[in-house]
């Protein structure tokens, strides 16, 4: 049945209470720790905000291109591919190899109840995101269209129970990826690279073949768009029904995805509960399946050695390192993809000179994340055995600062060499290229640190909470997209004044500028 019985319900309220900062609220007597809650809540609450008005600009966008009797299918789709990214990098984590398994392996619950409140738990933490863009969607098709009272009952229903198809779906992935990572010895390499190959390849891919040898004019852009839609849309039917339902009124469309909804819910949880200890054992019993091997101690400095003690937390946690390189990631294959795709004429209708714009595209990607952000929250209870070593704060601050830099600098350099030499920049502006991006890397690193510090947490049971769900990594996300945008605004109004070399001196110096302000403030910013 998809509705829990009494004992799921009651190991999901608690697991809800104990990692949303409920009990801190209602129990603790400690004024700074509800205040650091509530500000977490508020600003979990303005990042969705923003969401809301990203997603109907977008709506709207859709519109001024004719694309009105699309909003509901696209809808459905981005709601499909967030769903399903955000479930599949969650599976380990929040279904296997969570904090506190041990502990609630030994109470008297039945393997299927652990397993129901832990598929609904995930449902619930990736349901806010699937409800502000569908509510948004919703929100901007009606103003435009009008409709029946009816379609409002409709897709609110909908966008409850629609993103559980694409969830269940995810989860059968994640778990067979996880899975198959326990039985190689190389498990973190095997669940990086298929997760990645089933999340960004074939979408990649497909973009790869569409815009490789075709018209570059919008039209046709959008038909491509389309296209790709229409056939995703032809493997994954619940986009129809979604969109037959909101905009026909079909009770049959609405019918199929509440039974679909039902059966992989039922097929899902069965899956879990047969795998859920096997694959746990495993996962609780990695460390001893190592060999340890000896090797001789390198002599470091001490902020390289915090760096190397970063890197290593980086390389041993696939959920942290997951998180770190998708953008660097997707960055590295579009500036490859550039030795094959035309630029010039793909991107000219939309500006004046893109050559302008290359850093802060980069860098868009490559600082989606800052690990400086994540670092401090990470050490977990072992922050106060850090603080107590002889060691300068300073020392610790520039150990995790330096690890951002060796993740970002090469990998925007590298990216931002590709796309100038191929769009013809000229050795000058390719040069000016790294000076910016490499003072855009500076900020990202800072402003992380700010956030990190501000924004410490280090009562969390699952990692996951700091990565995926960390108000220091949210904040930092928002600032650095206004400031993205910002600087975007002030390239197109520098363009029609300055010449290209002299602009990104500009933006370099301003950039630079904003680094020294923020590395004064982390600086004098009392993490403890």
């Amino acid at each position: 049945m998809i509705i829990m019985n009494k004992n799921s319900k009651l190991i999901l309220q608690n697991l809800i209470r104990t990692t949303s900062g409920f009990n801190v609220i209602r129990f603790s007597k400690d004024s700074n720790e509800k205040r650091r809650i509530v500000r977490r809540q508020l600003i979990l609450l303005l990042i969705y905000i923003v969401l809301f008005a990203y997603s109907s600009i977008g709506a709207f966008g859709y519109v001024r291109v004719g694309l009105t009797d699309y909003i509901p299918t696209l809808n459905a789709f981005i709601i499909l591919i967030c769903e399903f990214f955000f479930s599949v990098t969650r599976v380990k984590g929040y279904l296997f190899g969570y904090k506190g398994y041990e502990r609630l392996i030994t109470l008297p619950f039945s393997i299927k109840e652990i397993a129901t409140s832990r598929f609904w738990y995930l449902y619930l933490q990736n349901l806010p995101i699937a409800l502000v863009i569908s509510l948004s969607m919703e929100a901007s098709y009606g103003v435009y269209t009008h409709p029946d009272f009816s379609f409002y009952i409709v897709w609110t229903m909908l966008a409850f129970i629609y993103p559980m198809i694409p969830m269940a779906i995810a989860i059968v992935v994640g778990t067979a990826i996880t899975f198959i990572g326990i039985h190689n010895r190389f498990r973190k390499v095997v669940r990086i690279v298929l997760t990645l190959s089933v999340c960004i390849f074939p979408v990649l891919g497909y973009l790869f073949i569409q815009w490789n040898g075709q018209n570059r004019q919008v039209s046709v852009q959008i038909t491509a768009l389309l296209t790709f839609v229409n056939t995703v849309t032809q493997y994954f039917l619940p986009i129809e029904w979604f969109t037959g339902a909101v905009i026909n009124g079909k009770i049959t469309n609405m019918v199929l995805i509440m039974i679909t909804s039902m059966i992989l819910y039922e097929l899902t949880v069965t899956l879990i509960t047969y795998f859920y200890r096997r694959i746990n054992t495993c996962l609780m019993d990695a460390p001893s399946a190592h060999i340890a091997t000896g090797k001789e101690i390198k002599k470091r400095n001490i902020i390289r050695a915090i760096a190397f003690n970063e890197y290593r937390r980086f390389m041993y946690s696939p959920t942290y390192l997951m998180n770190m390189i998708l953008g660097p990631i997707i960055a590295v294959i579009l500036a490859v993809v550039t030795f094959f795709v035309d630029l010039n004429s793909l991107l000219q209708p939309y500006f004046l000179d893109i050559r302008l714009l290359i850093p802060l595209f980069v860098y868009f990607c490559t600082g989606l994340a800052s690990s400086t952000a994540i670092t401090p929250s990470l050490e977990g209870k072992a922050y106060w055995l850090l603080r107590t070593l002889p060691l300068k704060k300073e020392e610790i601050i520039k150990g995790k600062m330096l690890f951002n830099l060796y993740l970002q600098v090469p990998c925007s350099a590298i990216c931002c060499i590709c796309f100038g030499y191929n769009l013809g920049a000229g050795t000058l502006n390719i040069f000016l290229y790294l000076l910016f991006i490499t003072a855009l890397c500076l900020f990202s690193t800072t402003l992380g640190m700010i956030c990190g510090l501000k924004f410490l947490r280090l009562d969390w049971d699952n990692e996951v909470e700091v990565i995926k769900q960390g108000a220091a990594l949210g904040v930092y996300f928002v600032i650095n997209m206004i400031i993205i945008v910002a600087l975007v605004a002030l390239t197109l109004i520098l363009n029609t004044i300055m010449r290209i070399p002299e602009i990104l001196l500009v933006l370099s110096g301003v950039s630079i500028l904003f680094s020294i302000v923020c590395y004064r403030l982390c600086m004098v910013k009392d993490g403890s």
